[in-house]
């Protein structure tokens, strides 16, 4: 029996439509009668890299102020809120969407009638591979 869709990593191209998938879950789906074309390119992941840079940078400031709240709070035996100790675990989202918005990744643009989507490839750096998997993907499901 034949699959209905072809999936590398989190991308799965199927006869409905293309989709980044967390295991089973689709995060983003672009319906069939949507996508005028499929792309590849190479580049930050980000829907909106400035604006999720921009967000990454206040995070991680924040964490960075509530690091060095606690020690200055443990230095002077000052009493600081808990709030602070929690604020220095942005550091790791806040990393994350930097990341996201800077360093180079393989994607599927989706070009749909009214704007663009990426469908990230995380963990695949072989261009081979992921070329080779988005050719056979558009042939098989007859996308341009």
């Amino acid at each position: 029996m034949m699959d209905d869709y072809a999936q590398l990593e989190g991308v799965r191209i199927a006869t409905d439509g293309a989709a980044e998938m967390d295991r089973n879950r689709r995060i983003i789906f672009v319906a069939r009668e949507k996508i005028v074309r499929l792309e590849l390119r190479r580049g930050p992941a980000a829907e909106r890299p400035v604006v999720t840079t921009v967000i990454g940078l206040l995070l991680f400031g924040l964490a960075l102020a509530g690091g060095l709240w606690v020690i200055l709070g443990l230095a002077s035996d000052a009493i600081f809120p808990k709030s602070a100790i929690a604020a220095v675990f942005l550091v790791i989202r806040g990393w994350w969407l930097i990341d996201l918005s800077l360093r180079p990744r393989w994607f599927v643009l989706v070009h749909e009638q009214s704007g663009t989507r990426k469908l990230v490839f995380h963990r695949t750096r072989d261009a081979q591979t992921i070329q080779r998997f988005l050719l056979d993907a558009k042939t098989r499901f007859g996308y341009t």
